[in-house]
């Protein structure tokens, strides 16, 4: 009897440890595609294998996650407006299933508030007085659950240098989240390689400005 026991609970353990072995080499090679992403259909087909990986692993979060990311990258990259938005529109859905997951994880909001910005950057004059306070919100609620990620003083500091001074933005309101940025990406660790670690290189080029 202990000798079967022994048997299914190993079998079970192998099991487990192959799955999770096919779903970390299937997200590799979906983040190293995404990487080398050049357009927004490259981003979008990015997109599409994060959303074949979410329906195998439906407790994932982080497969919704790049999957909305890929999204708000093509968003920002495509020139045509109704496209920009339906992008935008793909990839809080994408976030808000992450959500649906982990609500309370601080990348997911921290993405949430870059697709607020992907919105608000489609046409700042006509969207400003929705978009701009709900980055700003989102963003600071993601700064709450977890004050030592990078990407959310990253992206309030972005919002704000590329904001009209006269709106209460420019690079005296900017630069102080974006030094602060800079200090947290000197001392951030993803937690595991799959894990978020996107943002240096551009607070890197934002920095400049506030020289």
């Amino acid at each position: 009897m202990k000798k079967l026991l022994f048997a299914v609970l190993f079998a079970a353990t192998s099991l487990a440890t192959a799955t999770a072995g096919a779903y970390e080499d299937a997200m590799t090679k979906a983040l190293e595609q995404m990487k080398t992403g050049k357009s927004a259909a490259d981003l979008v087909a990015s997109a599409g294998q994060f959303e074949r990986i979410s329906k195998v692993a439906a407790q994932e979060w982080l497969p919704r996650y790049y999957a909305g990311y890929c999204f708000v990258l093509a968003s920002f990259m495509e020139k045509d407006d109704d496209k920009r938005d339906g992008y935008a529109d793909e990839g809080e859905k994408w976030v808000n299933e992450g959500l649906k997951l982990a609500p309370k994880e601080a990348e997911l909001v921290t993405l949430l508030g870059y697709v607020y910005q992907a919105k608000l950057a489609i046409s700042p004059m006509t969207r400003g007085m929705k978009y701009s306070s709900l980055v700003q919100e989102t963003l600071e609620k993601a700064i709450q659950l977890n004050p030592e990620n990078p990407r959310p003083y990253h992206l309030l500091g972005q919002n704000l240098l590329f904001t009209p001074a006269m709106f209460g933005g420019g690079t005296e309101k900017a630069c102080p989240l974006l030094k602060q940025a800079d200090a947290k990406f000197a001392k951030f660790e993803k937690v595991s390689p799959l894990y978020p670690g996107w943002g240096k290189t551009r607070n890197d080029q934002l920095m400049e400005k506030c020289k």
